[in-house]
């Protein structure tokens, strides 16, 4: 009789794959249910960021009586206030202090209540509640650089699969706040129109409609001061004007060199490794190898700009 009883309720609520027949690994006359850690039962939930998941764990139970059949069951609602019940059941006979709900979906939030029981039947009646919401954020991209013109900053940054635009965002300030300027679907862009000798910051956000939320983290910070139209007797540059080849020396030790059109494009940027002796030879070309055509050309060497002059 003991058997047929234990049985039956060990099947109302939890499944018949939760019963333990075998009367003599558990003490049918116990009737106290495990005991939580604590007195609570520190349920927790966090969110890896992954989308549609969330982990849940929660402080072991201990059972004088039945020590070795302490079990879990975890209940889980969109409703704050829920009672634990078969129609919030998610699951049962967990043996574990944790558990992975691959079930939500992203942007929802969803409440847990976490109960423990033995072999006997006896199971908590606690209410303690925590809560989550899964996400699968877009990701941020690395801004590369910021590049300073006249009266402008040129800022290129790293793509990001799947994005479908970034958002470009600018400071007087370090660390912001950050006013939204445009948004491009290039990786690249020209902020325009701005005061020379103020350093202006900047991030870049992507936005993927794919994720959720679908708006980025900020990226880096990088800064730069766009100059005045300065000619420095320091740095050579011959021929000036060119037919193609212009030679640059005097080049300051650790520079980088960014050369550009008269209305802010850029053409080419050179890296201090490829500056030997502190001299470059420009072969009159773009970043894709191709001759530029006959004009006025920028070249940004540090705070300082230069103009040369191509004549084809």
């Amino acid at each position: 009789i003991l058997l047929y009883t234990y049985d039956y309720y060990r099947l109302n609520p939890r499944s018949s794959a939760d019963i333990n027949t075998s009367a003599s690994t558990c003490d049918l006359t116990d009737i106290t249910p495990p005991v939580f850690s604590g007195g609570t039962s520190g349920i927790n939930v966090s969110n890896p960021q992954t989308g549609n998941l969330l982990n849940i764990s929660w402080n072991s139970a201990a059972d004088t009586e039945n020590s070795n059949s302490i079990k879990y069951t975890l209940y889980r609602d969109v409703n704050s206030s829920f009672t634990p019940s078969i129609s919030t059941l998610l699951n049962t006979g967990i043996i574990t202090i944790s558990y992975q709900d691959n079930t939500t979906t992203d942007g929802i939030t969803y409440y847990y209540i976490v109960q423990t029981y033995n072999c006997a039947g006896c199971q908590t009646n606690n209410t303690d509640s925590a809560n989550g919401t899964s996400t699968n954020p877009a990701i941020a991209p690395t801004l590369n650089s910021a590049t300073a013109g006249i009266g402008q900053v040129t800022l290129s940054w790293s793509s990001v699969t799947g994005s479908d635009h970034y958002e470009i965002y600018y400071s007087t300030i370090s660390g912001g706040p950050y006013t939204y300027i445009d948004n491009a679907t290039d990786t690249n862009f020209i902020h325009n129109n701005l005061t020379n000798g103020i350093t202006y910051y900047y991030v870049v956000r992507n936005y993927d409609t794919a994720k959720y939320p679908a708006l980025s983290p900020n990226s880096n910070q990088c800064s730069a001061m766009p100059t005045e139209d300065i000619i420095s007797n320091e740095i050579v540059f011959y021929p000036n004007p060119s037919n193609g080849e212009v030679h640059i020396e005097g080049i300051p030790q650790d520079s980088t060199i960014a050369i550009y059109t008269i209305k802010g494009e850029l053409v080419k940027k050179i890296e201090n490794d490829e500056i030997v002796d502190s001299q470059y030879i420009w072969d009159g070309k773009n970043s894709s190898r191709k001759k530029v055509n006959s004009g006025i050309y920028l070249i940004v060497l540090g705070q300082k700009l230069y103009k040369i002059a191509i004549i084809r």
